[in-house]
C-alpha cells in the first residue's frame, strides 16, 4: 500500500473518530445534564454552548472528516 493512501487512512479514521467522540461525549454528559434544567435554561444553555464549539480545534473533525473519507474511499 502505497504512503499517501496509509496517510489518508489514517486521517479519516482519525477525524471520524474525533467526530464520534465528540458527540458520543456532548450526548452522555450535557444533554443529559440539559434535560434536568429548566427550558429556559436549557435553551440559553446549549446556545451559549453552541457558540464554544465553533473553532479551530472541532472545525478539522466536523468539515474535515467527509471530505477525508469520501478520498479514503475513492
Amino acid at each position: 500500500m502505497p504512503v499517501l493512501q496509509r496517510i489518508v487512512a489514517l486521517l479519516s479514521l482519525l477525524l471520524a473518530a474525533a467526530l464520534f467522540g465528540f458527540f458520543y461525549a456532548w450526548v452522555c454528559s450535557t444533554m443529559w445534564g440539559l434535560d434536568r434544567a429548566s427550558p429556559d435554561v436549557a435553551i440559553a444553555a446549549m446556545q451559549a454552548m453552541n457558540t464554544s464549539v465553533r473553532n479551530a480545534v472541532f472545525a478539522p473533525a466536523f468539515f474535515g472528516s467527509g471530505p477525508a473519507l469520501l478520498l479514503a474511499g475513492c
